[in-house]
């Protein structure tokens, strides 16, 4: 189902969360874009996103494979998305290169196409470390996915996940502390909800175990 990709992303914004992280999904007609506030990129991480494959987590805590099969499954939003955040470019220096635009193509359909497209990313991506354009000490706040829509089955699966999606989020922000709030802004039926965790309180003790409860604040324009 097309909400398995929803949750994807959040897993992915979870881990390079720097604390608290905020989501943003928004669906546009042709598009469907997510992003996040969490850590900016290294080489590996980058490298991982262009080859789909599992990486460290840029975050130190938890090491889930960000980019692997899992991921993948957000192809059924677009095979091909436009990136822009900041990679950082030393490992003990604060230099990072905010980048406006990497096409990431997952669409050609042979094994040759493939390995010419992915080539074709990673010469875009290694010529950033001769470029001065976009150099800065400070990162951008957002890493952002733009997914192309050029099937009407795309825009259908972001229907379907934005549909389903309000429901679960409780539930998701309440499991992910690193989570902060989750925004669904649907541009096409003029519509915009955000969940925001509040609090988080022990509500009940025992010998063994410990229960808690997280106050969920709701903002729904429609």
């Amino acid at each position: 189902k097309p909400i398995r990709a929803i949750w994807e992303m959040v897993q992915n914004a979870r881990d390079v969360s720097a604390g608290e992280c905020n989501i943003v999904f928004t669906r546009r007609i042709d598009t469907f874009e997510f992003k996040h506030d969490g850590l900016p990129f290294v080489n590996d991480t980058l490298n991982a996103l262009i080859l789909q494959t599992s990486a460290k987590s840029r975050n130190d805590g938890d090491q889930v494979g960000q980019y692997g099969t899992g991921f993948l499954t957000t192809h059924k939003f677009g095979r091909e998305f436009h990136l822009a955040g900041s990679l950082k470019l030393v490992d003990d220096e604060e230099l990072y290169y905010n980048f406006p635009k990497l096409i990431v193509d997952r669409t050609p359909n042979t094994r040759e196409a493939m390995a010419t497209s992915l080539a074709k990313q990673f010469e875009v991506k290694d010529s950033w470390l001769e470029d001065l354009t976009y150099r800065s000490s400070t990162p951008e706040r957002w890493t952002i996915f733009t997914y192309q829509q050029p099937n009407p089955i795309e825009g259908k699966n972001v229907e379907e996940a934005f549909a389903d999606a309000p429901e679960m989020i409780p539930y998701v922000l309440s499991l992910n502390e690193a989570v902060k709030s989750i925004t669904l802004k649907d541009e096409v039926d003029n519509r915009a909800i955000s969940f925001l965790s509040d609090e988080k309180r022990m509500v009940e003790e025992t010998a063994s175990s410990e229960v808690y409860e997280t106050a969920i604040s709701i903002d729904d324009s429609k």
